[in-house]
């Protein structure tokens, strides 16, 4: 995600990929409530996805870390176009 009003193309460095594909892996690992809306990954996928990739030690707790960023940052995306599309309805049934 690039910073608004930022016209410069977002270039990943080589570490980024074991978060991207992490995340591809464990997006869908989550608490979906009844009525809508996404918890974060649980702790225990993060964790076994570490075991069973062999991260430990400091390099489990940046796992952790930088995981709960990413995975932050898709839950406040996530909230953001559910909030446009409730919006959008409103707007929708008040026109008719």
């Amino acid at each position: 995600m690039q910073p608004e009003g930022d016209d410069e193309e977002f270039e990943p460095e080589h570490w980024h990929e074991l978060y991207f594909r992490a995340f591809d892996a464990l997006q869908y690992d989550r608490f979906y409530g009844t009525f809508g809306g996404e918890g974060p990954i649980s702790y225990l996928a993060l964790s076994q996805y570490a075991r069973d990739h062999s991260i430990h030690g400091d390099d489990l707790r940046h796992f952790h870390l930088f995981m709960n960023a990413v995975d932050g940052e898709w839950l406040k995306l996530q909230k953001e176009k559910a909030d446009a599309d409730d919006r959008q309805k409103k707007q929708d049934e008040a026109k008719r």
